[in-house]
Formats: structure tokens, sequence, C-alpha cells
């Protein structure tokens, strides 16, 4: 999840677990707060999302996924 994330623009590069530390946390949260381009695409991510229908798209995708699209 991390990854695709990160792929969309929206943080930085995921850490590993294993390397889970304060000092690992810092930088990333701190680009994540004050990178304009991260800031830019995460509003414009948040925009499109609050323009989708949800709930009818996940209908459609579990009658697609059952085969009883009334299409």
């Amino acid at each position: 999840m991390g990854e695709q994330v990160h792929h969309l623009g929206v943080r930085p590069p995921p850490i590993p677990f294993t390397r889970l530390g304060v000092e690992n946390l810092a930088q990333p949260i701190e680009l994540s707060v004050h990178d304009p381009k991260i800031r830019q695409t995460a509003r414009m991510m948040g925009e499109k999302i609050q323009n989708e229908n949800g709930v009818s798209s996940g209908v459609l995708l579990i009658q697609d996924f059952m085969g009883n699209s009334s299409k």
C-alpha cells in the first residue's frame, strides 16, 4: 500500500518495517508536510475522491464480480 501511495506522488517512499524508528520517520514526515509537490498532489487526489460516488462504484464492482451486472 505504501508503495502505491508513493507512486501516486502523495507521500515519500515507504520505510521497511524492519527499519522503522524515530530517526527514519522524522525526515519523511517533514517532507510530507512541507513539500509543495506532495501537498498539491494530495490536495488534487482529495478533491477527486470527494467527487467520486464510491457506493455506486462499489455496487457495480460487486455486481460485475458476482456476474449480476444490470447494464
